[in-house]
């Protein structure tokens, strides 16, 4: 295609069968559209991958057997500005793309759901699946999110939230379009842009689709607390009115529409029962008292794009069943300028501001540390007994508060550091007199890596071996793995802040040493990232003659970042010291290895497979990148599947639950 495609069509297929083919061609006649088809296979054994080969659309394969993976594989490669989904068994009426697009833009939504019409049932459970399934006005006005049979969602809708979670069976769909519309992007309903559904003329399927939906509900209910009184109520035992309304001529509709109730109410329940089940198996310190999880640095609305590591750690904890509260505690200062975002992302109240408006020169001086851990103590006492512990991020601000917090609810205290080993000895006096009087304080002092603990102990005046590890966990919505994009040459992607401690000078000088190879290998490199060194950067790799090799990205959201790093073929760092970069561990977890200097902790993290550790120098550099050149060490699934069995949230949380275990007990 010349022009590039308004649109963006994601087709997940297993075994899609003869309607699979029918659902090709009329999304191949669409009308007066640029359009893209990209069908992702999700392990056919019924050819029905060659049937998209044939077609001549674009095709993916997706190992893991999700719809929703399938569907974030599509995204990933996605370049239109809308996307739009629908599954492998409808059929597109031939302006369905047109009216779905002229929806979006006619009234500025970010995400349309397109009315799906059931085809009429021969059976009454057909004709069940023709009056209720699949009610996207319902789903728009009730429920707040569309189907993915018809939806249109604007790209940077995907770029700043991220992708559907995969770990569902089913409500991947209800949960992102729940969170799309509780961030402020706007959900819009477009009867005339239709696809076409066979119903299910078989009660067993339709019974077994219902169980689905209910697990999924309840999944859903896991991020979204909120739904809860939904997913119970016992109108959810009842038929529904569109039935009741229009089953005159088939009475039998009712029988089988109270069967998928209980069926959808049951499954519900029971899922909601069982995941009950794990929190008392793994109670939060002891008992089902939440976690206070406490920080100075957090989503803000003049910066919704910061995601604090704490904020991954409470997403951990609370995907594993515990209940988790996060607390912003923000300089006065810095609220004029962005308060923080309410219910951002999947952890429910993720942000409820706590503490005074303390100026943070004031914060930095004995009298303002004091008014900090007041305004704690008073917030612990008001819950002594009720919390199973404090967790705190920061050593500056939020650090005094926890401290009177835990001290007040009689609640042991775990501090939590994340800095880089050079972070931690850059430190002012001041600083450091802070981070010794929190930590000190700690019951459980916690860093990301051994290399960080041991600075940890040693700038904190602690005891040697008396810091405990919890990894950083990654987010698997966001850095979820893919297959190399096919190109040519050779592609990097650096993500790291322009100071001098992140070693941008070595990367000019070993592309300088590479000299002509540079083009012989076509090699290209992004840098994302801002800072004081962006400029002196740019203007020597633009004096060096290396404009058409470097590219300077900016600052992006993680979301974006994902997307690069899906789209290279390396992960570059270049820094004089690191300590446990979450860079790394999202470049493994999607699947992309990395070449990283031997320094810091960056050895402990790389194992065979992952990448290149190269001595610290231009000519160490140079040979890795020839080195890089020959092609990936090993194979990207089974290094994004190890990456996950070390930093998914459910692998962190394990670690958390030891932790809190141990302190509740203690």
């Amino acid at each position: 295609m010349s022009e590039e495609p308004e649109v963006d069509v994601i087709v997940p297929v297993l075994d899609g069968g003869p309607r699979f083919a029918a659902c090709l061609r009329s999304l191949l006649a669409q009308r007066d559209v640029r359009a893209r088809i990209i069908v992702v296979d999700n392990g056919s054994g019924d050819g029905s991958r060659k049937v998209a080969e044939e077609a001549g659309v674009v095709v993916l394969d997706e190992p893991q057997r999700s719809s929703y993976a399938a569907r974030n594989a599509g995204i990933a490669i996605a370049t239109a500005p809308v996307v739009a989904f629908t599954d492998a068994d409808c059929l597109a009426d031939p302006n369905w793309l047109r009216r779905g697009l002229d929806a979006v833009e006619g009234n500025r939504w970010d995400l349309c759901a397109g009315a799906v019409r059931q085809e009429p049932g021969t059976t009454l459970a057909g004709r069940h699946d023709e009056l209720a399934y699949l009610r996207q006005d319902v789903n728009v006005g009730k429920m707040g999110f569309g189907a993915t049979a018809n939806l249109f969602v604007r790209r940077e809708v995907f770029t700043e939230l991220g992708r559907f979670d995969a770990s569902v069976q089913s409500g991947g769909d209800l949960q992102f379009g729940r969170l799309a519309v509780a961030t402020g992007k706007s959900l819009g309903y477009a009867e005339d842009a239709v696809v076409h559904h066979p119903p299910r003329d078989r009660l067993g399927p339709v019974l077994k689709k219902a169980w689905r939906i209910g697990t999924g509900h309840a999944q859903a209910c896991q991020r979204d607390p909120s739904l809860l009184g939904w997913a119970l109520s016992p109108r959810g035992l009842l038929p529904s009115r569109v039935v009741l309304r229009r089953a005159w001529r088939a009475p039998g509709v009712v029988v089988v529409d109270t069967l998928v109730k209980w069926t959808t109410w049951t499954a519900r329940a029971a899922t909601i029962a069982r995941m009950a089940a794990v929190r008392r198996a793994h109670p939060t310190s002891g008992d089902k008292k939440p976690v206070v999880m406490v920080s100075s640095w957090w989503p803000t609305d003049s910066a919704p794009h910061q995601a604090p590591f704490i904020l991954d750690h409470a997403l951990a904890v609370h995907r594993a069943g515990g209940e988790v509260w996060c607390w912003a505690v923000v300089p006065g200062l810095r609220m004029r300028t962005g308060r923080p975002l309410g219910h951002r992302g999947p952890v429910p109240g993720a942000v409820a501001t706590k503490a005074p408006r303390v100026p943070r020169r004031l914060s930095s001086r004995a009298v303002g540390r004091w008014l900090l851990a007041v305004a704690g103590w008073l917030q612990g006492r008001a819950r002594r007994g009720r919390l199973g512990a404090v967790v705190v991020q920061s050593c500056d601000y939020a650090g005094p508060y926890a401290v009177g917090l835990a001290g007040g609810a009689k609640s042991p205290l775990l501090y939590l550091e994340h800095w880089s080993a050079v972070a931690l000895r850059e430190l002012s006096r001041g600083e450091r007199k802070s981070l010794r009087s929190v930590a000190r304080r700690a019951d459980v002092p916690i860093a990301v890596s051994p290399n960080l603990a041991q600075a940890l102990e040693e700038i904190g005046a602690l005891d040697a071996g008396s810091t405990r590890i919890v990894d950083n966990p990654v987010d698997p919505s966001i850095f979820f793995p893919a297959p190399p994009a096919p190109h040519e040459g050779l592609h990097l992607v650096q993500v790291a802040d322009f100071r001098a401690v992140k070693g941008h000078d070595l990367l000019v000088d070993a592309l300088v040493a590479l000299g002509a190879e540079v083009e012989r290998l076509d090699l290209r490199v992004t840098l994302v990232g801002d800072g004081p060194e962006r400029v002196r950067i740019r203007r020597r790799v633009d004096a060096c003659g290396l404009t058409d090799t470097v590219r300077f990205a900016g600052k992006l959201s993680r979301a974006e970042i994902a997307e690069l790093m899906r789209g290279a073929d390396w992960t570059l760092l270049t820094s004089r010291t690191e300590n446990a970069p979450c860079v790394v561990s999202e470049s493994l977890c999607v699947g992309r290895p990395v070449i990283a200097p031997r320094t810091g902790g960056l050895e402990w993290m790389l194992r065979d497979g992952d990448g290149i550790v190269y001595d610290r120098s231009a000519a160490g550099l140079v040979a890795a990148l020839r080195q890089a050149a020959q092609g990936d060490p090993g194979s990207w699934q089974r290094r994004a599947s190890a990456a996950a069995d070390r930093w998914a949230p459910d692998a962190v949380a394990r670690s958390w639950y030891r932790l809190l275990d141990e302190v509740g007990a203690a």
